[in-house]
C-alpha cells in the first residue's frame, strides 16, 4: 500500500512538473493554448466594458427613454429635416440628446429600428451621407468612410449611437445597406446645395421584416 502511494505522489510530482513547463512554454512561445486563453479573456473582457458602458450612458441621460411629442410609430422609411427632438426611427422613440447645433441643416432617414434590406435614395446632385455607429454592430462595411469630429448620442435597450462615419456620393442613384446586425444604422444627410432633389425610391410595404405588432418599445 505504502508503494502505490509512492508510485501515485511521483506521478502527481511528474504531472504537476509537466504542466508547469508545458505552461511556461506555451506563455512564453505564444504557442496552443495561450492563445486561444488569451483571445478568449479579451472576448469577454471586451464585451463586460462594452455593457458596462453602455450602462453608465444610460444613468447620465436619464431621459433617453421617455417619448417624445412628435412620435408616431409607423412602419415605414422617411426622409424628415431634423430637428431636435425628432425620433430617429420610425417605430421607435429615440432620440438624439447632444450636439444638436452640428445637425442643423441635415436630413434624417427614419427606419424602422430593425430593418433588414438595402435602402435606395435618388439625389440630383451630391450629397454627404452620414451613418451612426454602435460597438455591438458588425461595422466592417463602413471601413473606407470618414470619421467626424463630433459625436451624437442617441440611445436605446439594445445599440447606444454616438460615433458618426460620412460618405460624399455624386448625382444619382445611391445605395446604403441598413446595417446591423443588432439595429439598423441611423441615416443623415447633408447637402450645399440648395434645391437638392433627394427622394427615396419606392419600397414595397411587403419587405418590412418587423411585424407590426411587434412596433412598440424594446
Amino acid at each position: 500500500m505504502c508503494r502505490f502511494s509512492n508510485k501515485l505522489i511521483i506521478l502527481i510530482i511528474l504531472l504537476l512538473s509537466f504542466a508547469f513547463c508545458f505552461g511556461f512554454v506555451s506563455h512564453r512561445s505564444k504557442i496552443f493554448p495561450y492563445n486561444i486563453i488569451k483571445k478568449s479573456i479579451n472576448l469577454l473582457s471586451g464585451k463586460q466594458s462594452k455593457v458596462a458602458q453602455d450602462t453608465k450612458i444610460r444613468k447620465k441621460y436619464k431621459n433617453w427613454n421617455v417619448i417624445n411629442n412628435n412620435f408616431k410609430p409607423i412602419k415605414e422609411i422617411f426622409l424628415k429635416k431634423y430637428i431636435p427632438g425628432i425620433n430617429i426611427y420610425s417605430d421607435r422613440h429615440y432620440f438624439n440628446h447632444t450636439n444638436d447645433n452640428k445637425l442643423y441643416d441635415f436630413n434624417v432617414i427614419q427606419l424602422p429600428k430593425h430593418y433588414g434590406l438595402n435602402i435606395e435614395l435618388y439625389s440630383s446632385g451630391e450629397v454627404t451621407i452620414y451613418r451612426a455607429l454602435c460597438d455591438h454592430n458588425n461595422n466592417n462595411e463602413y471601413d473606407n468612410w470618414e470619421k467626424v469630429d463630433f459625436k451624437i448620442m442617441v440611445i436605446s435597450h439594445s445599440c447606444i449611437y454616438n460615433n458618426l462615419v460620412k460618405k460624399n456620393f455624386i448625382k444619382g442613384k445611391i445605395v446604403l445597406s441598413p446595417g446591423g446586425p443588432i439595429s439598423a444604422d441611423p441615416i443623415f444627410v447633408s447637402s450645399g446645395k440648395l434645391d437638392l432633389d433627394l427622394k427615396i425610391l419606392d419600397i414595397p410595404s411587403e419587405i418590412f421584416l418587423v411585424p407590426a405588432y411587434k412596433l412598440q418599445r424594446e
